[in-house]
């Protein structure tokens, strides 16, 4: 499997896909965004394609996020695993394997919620 590194402090952007409401507010926090079913197991589901977002009919919010953090974590992650088709199933094992996330099927992220 290949890893796609950043620069320290290096901001990426994705679309996040969501139903909003107005009982929720505006005031969203990543731990309400993870999905725990995913085919990447626990993480924020996003996508790099804009068309892909926006057919889902829900809204599109953008995403930024930076894999390589200079700020300690919790986790202590960085870069992301990139993982094809034929291998997407040893993709699954990327936050044990210290990634702050997982790139699959060509645009799709899972990133950590900390």
């Amino acid at each position: 499997m290949s890893t796609l590194s950043f620069e320290v402090d290096e901001a990426v952007s994705a679309y996040f896909c969501v139903m909003l409401f107005d009982s929720i507010g505006y005031e969203l926090h990543p731990q309400d965004l993870q999905d725990t079913t995913g085919v990447a197991g626990s993480g924020i589901y996003c996508t790099l394609d804009l068309n892909k977002a926006q057919a889902t009919g829900k809204e599109v919010l953008v995403v930024e996020f930076t894999p390589t953090t200079s700020k300690p974590t919790r986790s202590g992650a960085s870069e992301l695993l990139v993982a094809t088709d034929h291998n997407l199933e040893n993709g699954k094992t990327w936050r044990q394997r210290g990634f702050s996330g997982v790139l699959f099927q060509g645009t799709e992220l899972c990133l950590r919620s900390e």
